[in-house]
């Protein structure tokens, strides 16, 4: 996957359960190149750590990743708009399960698209 401009970026992420089946948390295995650019900061490893793990890594640099998590789970699709304003844009927030049964949730900059008045989503 691929993310079309330089401030559009993407997570994907294998659901992690226990033995009864129950969602216990998402692994981060893949994600777009220009994550670090986007936000300024350092390049650390996130690929293989856990999304509760990555939220506290990050928390200082992208603190409203944590509501995007709150809304994850497996094989359910949702699209809505949020402000993330660690970056000071729109953003059209697609989160959706491939047919390898990733989860992706990919971001897409809108402040392109639409003013920060007439955003509607």
């Amino acid at each position: 996957m691929e993310c079309k401009t330089n401030s559009d970026f993407y997570f994907g992420l294998i659901p992690i359960y226990n033995e009864a089946d129950e969602l216990l948390d998402f692994l981060l295995v893949d994600m777009s190149e220009n994550f670090y650019q986007i936000f300024k900061i350092e390049e650390f490893d996130l690929i293989g750590r856990s999304v509760s793990d990555v939220i506290f890594h990050l928390n200082e640099f992208f603190p409203s990743f944590k509501d995007i998590y709150y809304k994850l789970t497996p094989d359910n699709s949702k699209k809505y708009g949020k402000y993330i304003s660690e970056l000071g844009n729109f953003y059209l927030i697609n989160i959706f399960t491939s047919f390898d049964l990733k989860t992706y949730i990919y971001f897409l900059d809108l402040s392109g698209i639409k003013s920060n008045e007439n955003l509607a989503i």
